[in-house]
């Protein structure tokens, strides 16, 4: 009778400590998709973005891509501590090393604005004054100077020439220098804009930008 008890206690036990360990699982990692749900996804992912792959066994190789990028998806929104959500947008067929290669052309040296900074070669024009007013609100599209926003594709930074108006008549200009914009202080950021358009280059490389969907609106 003991050693019943014994043994239906120890069955209870495991039991127990198996459904803690799945229960402790699924709220470390996302459930994982299986391959069916992948390929249906994938399906519906190549119709909604208009994908065709001629060349052969391109689009299975594709799809291995696709499902590791989708697992990254997953993990990524799971952990629910980020401020933006990844998802499948157009990149979603392309490794990292692809989309860095076809989509990214600035080549920012880090080291380029300390050296510059260091010799005092950053331009002293947008310093800010004491009693310097900025406008509350600047946007250089209503005065024609730059285009709306819109996807360049693959050309990975500002193709388009600045457009101006003087006297009603649209005209081209070309750039033909730059400065930088002393870093740091957004009181200078804001009287370079006051002055004139200013471009700005983001870090864009990585994985979960490649993948981006949209901001958290519940953070």
């Amino acid at each position: 009778m003991g050693t019943a008890a014994t043994a239906y206690a120890l069955l209870v036990c495991l039991i127990l400590s198996q459904t803690y360990a799945t229960t402790h699982f699924s709220v470390e990692s996302p459930p994982r998709r299986t391959e069916e749900e992948m390929r249906t996804t994938y399906e519906l992912w190549l119709a909604r973005h208009g994908k065709t792959y001629n060349a052969l066994g391109e689009k299975e190789s594709r799809f291995q891509i696709f499902a590791h990028n989708l697992r990254f998806i997953d993990e990524h929104n799971f952990s629910g501590n980020r401020t933006y959500t990844v998802g499948l947008n157009q990149f979603a067929d392309l490794t990292n090393e692809e989309y860095r290669s076809m989509y990214l052309g600035t080549k920012a040296d880090p080291y380029r604005r300390i050296a510059k900074m260091q010799r005092g070669e950053i331009s002293r024009r947008h310093a800010v004054q004491s009693n310097e007013m900025f406008p509350e609100k600047v946007d250089w599209r209503e005065r024609g100077a730059v285009t709306p926003i819109k996807n360049q594709g693959g050309c990975g930074a500002v193709c388009d020439p600045i457009r101006i108006d003087v006297q009603n008549r649209a005209k081209i200009v070309s750039i033909n220098g730059y400065e930088d914009v002393p870093p740091m202080n957004e009181k200078t950021l804001m009287k370079a804009v006051a002055h004139q358009p200013v471009s700005v280059g983001i870090e864009a490389s990585g994985r979960a930008f490649q993948l981006y969907s949209s901001v958290n609106s519940k953070k």
